[in-house]
């Protein structure tokens, strides 16, 4: 049956088993596609294959986390020698879903993972605002039902069966949704950078990390120690994205607030709260024109005009017993409001167009997408190990920086006793 995965194997066929383990959804499918090179493995044998160089790349992870504990805060202050600062970054944590071998005490085997999105952009500060009117897009109401009624199912926890083969197929068209809406809105720049809608940053290069037993403060440090490593904290343009769970801005508080980052809440997690809000209980074309002037003031800045007229939605309703469902309006506006008061100093978003941060966090909820596709399916079930690994190596394999390649070149080093010059360790 073919050669052993172990030490014997040549470099050549190291990689290439583990990039198919990892790349792949299943190891049978990474056992076909090894098999159409002409190398005869079992799926138990590419699956511990793949799982050991995850574990190794796991363990340098660590390292890099040790060692950016172990500096100084003016060594934090600076970027670390031979590292081109970028000029605009943003940063983004979301979690995933996938299930492993022990139940939870729930009695689930679903268990969440944290994943991050490290982004070094391309944008122009501009003096005023270039989008100061809400762009017609958020004006179609077949449209905003349906992005409202996706992002509504995932506050709530509640998420559709997926076909993996279906999701490799639309998952660049998924990462892309967002974005897509954004890139309709105009610019009010006359020149030929208005067609290049200049208030949209354009992505240049990403970083993705991702682990599931790491805690959430830990997995804060590993985001920090990554983008100290990549030169954000002397970007001069820097923003973090959050969706508005307290874990995300917890992060952003800890390790990315002292050195400037600007905390930008999802514009689209905004919006969806906004809808709801206008919608519960009322006809649909009153609440379309209250979504209309809600929306419109969120867009502007002007979220404190909002909040004053769910306060006084909130006393014609009643306020909300434990009782009431969710869908009823006492509650959903109750909700609502408590959302924006919490949120609106994340809310600034003609200052955030203005100096050319994202303000979404499509980035990071595709780069979520684009891991479930490996680690997450209904026949799917990881040890701590397996998971962890193959969290880390497929976030390798999404991050441009191209981490594998310098870890095979150290590993080489290591085998042989040869030094090869690479990058240093990201």
């Amino acid at each position: 049956m073919g050669m052993a995965i172990d030490e014997e194997l040549s470099p050549a066929v190291q990689q290439q088993v583990t990039r198919q383990g990892a790349r792949l959804h299943g190891f049978e499918k990474a056992k076909a596609s090894l098999a159409d090179f002409g190398y005869e493995f079992t799926s138990k044998r590419v699956e511990r294959q793949t799982e050991r160089i995850g574990t190794e790349r796991v363990a340098e992870r660590e390292a890099v986390i040790e060692r950016y504990q172990a500096l100084t805060l003016m060594e934090k202050c600076r970027a670390p020698a031979g590292v081109a600062i970028p000029e605009v970054v943003s940063v983004g944590d979301d979690g995933g879903r996938l299930q492993t071998t022990v139940a939870s005490e729930k009695g689930t085997h679903w268990h969440q993972y944290m994943a991050a999105d490290l982004r070094i952009l391309k944008s122009q500060a501009l003096a005023d605002d270039p989008a100061p009117q809400l762009p017609e897009i958020f004006r179609d109401p077949e449209r905003m039902g349906k992005l409202v009624s996706g992002v509504s199912h995932k506050i709530a926890g509640i998420e559709a069966p997926e076909d993996p083969d279906e999701a490799q197929k639309d998952h660049a068209l998924e990462s892309r949704k967002t974005d897509a809406i954004l890139s309709e809105i105009p610019s009010r720049q006359p020149s030929k950078a208005s067609s290049r809608r200049i208030n949209q940053p354009e992505t240049v290069s990403r970083e993705v990390l991702a682990s599931r037993k790491l805690s959430a403060p830990k997995f804060g440090l590993m985001m920090a120690a990554y983008a100290w490593s990549m030169g954000f904290f002397q970007s001069l343009r820097k923003g973090f994205v959050g969706d508005g769970s307290a874990a995300n801005w917890d992060i952003w508080e800890t390790h990315f607030k002292p050195h400037g980052f600007v905390a930008v809440l999802d514009f689209i997690h905004a919006l969806t709260y906004v809808y709801n809000a206008a919608m519960a209980g009322r006809r649909a074309s009153d609440g379309w024109s209250i979504y209309l002037r809600w929306i419109t003031w969120v867009w502007q800045g002007r979220v404190q005009e909002v909040i004053t007229e769910l306060q006084i939605r909130q006393q014609e309703l009643g306020l909300p017993y434990a009782e009431h469902s969710e869908t009823d309006p006492r509650k959903v506006i109750a909700k609502s409001l408590t959302y924006l008061q919490n949120q609106c100093a994340r809310m600034n978003y003609p200052e955030y167009r203005r100096q050319g941060l994202a303000i979404t966090s499509c980035h990071i909820e595709s780069t979520v997408k684009q891991l479930n596709y490996r680690v997450k399916g209904s026949e799917m079930f990881w040890s701590d190990e397996g998971a962890e690994a193959l969290l880390q190596l497929s976030a390798d394999l999404l991050s441009d920086s191209r981490p594998l390649d310098q870890f095979w070149n150290r590993r080489s080093a290591r085998m042989t006793g040869y030094r090869t010059y690479s990058r240093s360790v990201t």
